[in-house]
């Protein structure tokens, strides 16, 4: 879980920074990201 927040800190300051560029394109790509960060840390419970 550790890794998983500290991913999700470095994605949302990355949104911060370049938000005012493509912010539809970093949404999309963090979603997809925190999905598959989530499916990962269920496999991993598993």
């Amino acid at each position: 879980m550790g890794v998983t927040a500290a991913l999700v800190v470095i994605f949302m300051r990355r949104w911060m920074q370049t938000r005012k560029a493509m912010p539809a394109v970093i949404m999309i790509v963090a979603g997809v990201l925190a999905f598959v960060g989530m499916g990962l840390s269920l496999l991993g419970l598993l």
